[in-house]
């Protein structure tokens, strides 16, 4: 679509409608145009206007998938322009090759991807840590069996092993089953890495799209999730039958939501609820600098 811009007064930002011109030039978002000729202005009055959202592959993941592009697109129908792709490690050996064949695996997805590697605790080693770290992915999954599993690892040890990369650790449930992401088990979770100064997210992780302090403490953010200048140019337009009401439901809705149009890199991907993915190459993405926007 080349260099273009709009103005709307319904854009969502940090749970609240922003009025806001929003400039898009070579698939970023930019503060002011390099070249002022042939810019367009596309007119949005019909619509509200959300970035694109970024999921974890929760509740359909890609890992397990007879077809990981169909999943793709499912992801993308809803507004998705990042998918976050759990990888099972289950050995502290051939966990190296294990990231890099699901990575060649994920070529042909039709949408941006990370790789988020999902550990359980008691095989959890400062090594994942260093080399996942390395490999700059948006954070790292353990797993628990049973509470008492957080008594098997040497925290220290992990807490020292993070301080390369600050790539925040993150509780995940093993089975829904049984319970595991209970507001209890959390709150022992935040106080080991308390404890111990181990970098986590505030929020459990879970099948809505990341919140915006996620986005910044794994360092996804500036490059994708939030309408900021040199991010991806990633956002999603609503249609907009009424004044849309802001509420403490607000997070949960916008997950609910489907869009009529989506824009991936400046470049429209879904439009009239059709998901183009001839218009679509996915590429596989690193974080940037976590926690870069976050005070400390």
């Amino acid at each position: 679509m080349g260099a273009y811009y709009f103005y709307s007064d319904y854009v969502l930002e940090d749970g609240m409608w922003k009025s806001k011109s929003v400039h898009i030039e070579n698939g970023l978002f930019t503060r002011s145009f390099k070249n002022m000729e042939g810019i367009q202005e596309i007119h949005v009055e019909d619509f509200w206007i959300g970035p694109g959202k970024v999921y974890v592959d929760i509740e359909e993941p890609v890992f397990h998938a007879l077809s990981p592009e169909t999943v793709a697109q499912k992801y993308l129908y809803r507004g998705c322009t990042l998918l976050l792709c759990q990888l099972p490690i289950r050995s502290s050996i051939s966990y190296k090759k294990r990231f890099r064949a699901f990575k060649e695996n994920l070529v042909n997805l039709p949408i941006d991807h990370m790789v988020v590697p999902t550990i359980p605790v008691r095989i959890l080693r400062p090594h994942h840590i260093k080399y996942f770290g390395r490999m700059k992915v948006p954070f790292i999954g353990v797993e628990l069996a049973c509470s008492e599993d957080l008594n098997s690892v040497k925290w220290e040890w992990i807490r020292e092993a993070q301080q390369f990369s600050q790539t925040p650790i993150i509780l995940f449930r093993r089975d829904r089953k049984e319970g595991l992401d209970s507001k209890e088990l959390f709150k022992e979770w935040k106080e080991l890495c308390r404890i111990h100064s181990i970098v986590t997210l505030q929020d459990p992780v879970r099948e809505f799209p990341l919140t915006k302090h996620a986005l910044r403490v794994t360092g996804i953010s500036p490059g994708k999730g939030e309408l900021i200048e040199n991010g991806c140019a990633d956002y999603n337009l609503f249609q907009r039958e009424k004044e849309p009401i802001i509420d403490e439901d607000s997070h949960f809705r916008y997950h609910k939501s489907i869009p009529i149009v989506t824009v991936c890199r400046g470049q429209v991907v879904k439009e009239n609820h059709l998901v183009n993915t001839e218009k679509m190459q996915g590429e596989y993405m690193e974080v940037s600098i976590p926690r870069h926007f976050i005070d400390r």
